[in-house]
């Protein structure tokens, strides 16, 4: 599976939120868009699941046009996670989870749907919450209950490649089940499939991630492993904001601190943004 994008743009009343895109996602990958608040991350997670149609440019899905797609196929092909889900029903924890399996039949949910909802239930430690409320939980609950969701939508038979679209899914999660997901979607990909997801937290992002997209503004202004990536230079250009990089012999992964001063910045100007 590879998703190329071409010459990707949005605008809404004039103002472009997003300019120019290309590259090309490749399955086996898990790539993580950063960048500071307004960069365009969740505009291209939107053009990605089809909820926002582009200004300009294409999005292929293996070299086919993914406006050709039928809305099931795309279903049956990708998960996708939002920041804002608003559910005012009361619907039990199992079939929110169940939700995510409607492409997969018409009427009747099959014993393989039923066995892919128990699956990822576990998985995400709400086997126990099957019959409660959807509403009664905690934030960070039905976090979890959503990424179950997801997960079981992009189980398949046939073994096909799928998608998961996620923004910012680390929200309302505490450390030990941030870590959970992230291991997940390492397995997820590992298995051949392809993840992309918006992530404030540099550090986790370097860790986990195989590949970074920065973008700035509406424009993607480094892309690479994250050794490429992030780099005192990029971070402090995409958040304007004082950055220091550490990589520590030994340590696979480079390291972020905001908040330090590098050499360009003077101490006056550290005590004014901390004041």
């Amino acid at each position: 599976m590879n998703i190329a994008l071409r010459n990707l743009s949005f605008s809404v009343k004039n103002k472009t939120l997003l300019q120019a895109i290309d590259h090309v996602f490749h399955a086996g990958r898990l790539t993580a868009l950063v960048g500071g608040n307004g960069a365009g991350k969740s505009t291209l997670i939107k053009l990605l699941s089809g909820e926002y149609k582009p200004t300009t440019g294409e999005t292929h899905w293996n070299g086919q046009n993914a406006k050709q797609m039928s809305a099931r196929t795309l279903a049956c092909q990708r998960g996708v996670f939002t920041q804002r889900i608003s559910m005012s029903l009361n619907f039990p924890v199992e079939e929110v989870v169940l939700m995510g399996r409607y492409p997969h039949f018409d009427t009747t949910p099959s014993i393989h749907d039923r066995r892919v909802v128990n699956e990822v239930m576990q998985k995400f430690e709400i086997a126990h919450l099957a019959g409660q409320n959807f509403q009664q939980l905690s934030g960070g609950e039905q976090q979890r209950v959503h990424l179950a969701r997801v997960f079981a939508q992009v189980c398949r038979n046939d073994r096909e490649p799928t998608l998961l679209l996620l923004d910012e899914p680390l929200n309302n999660l505490d450390v030990r089940h941030q870590f959970s997901l992230l291991e997940h979607l390492r397995t997820y990909v590992e298995a051949g499939n392809m993840a992309i997801l918006v992530i404030h937290d540099l550090n986790l992002a370097a860790r986990f991630a195989d590949y970074l997209l920065l973008l700035h503004e509406g424009r993607l202004i480094a892309k690479g492993v994250p050794e490429e990536v992030i780099t005192e230079k990029n971070l402090s250009h995409a958040y304007q904001f004082p950055v220091k990089v550490y990589r520590e012999q030994g340590h696979p992964h480079p390291q972020i601190q905001f908040g330090i001063e590098p050499e360009n910045i003077s101490t006056t100007r550290l005590k004014t943004l901390f004041a």
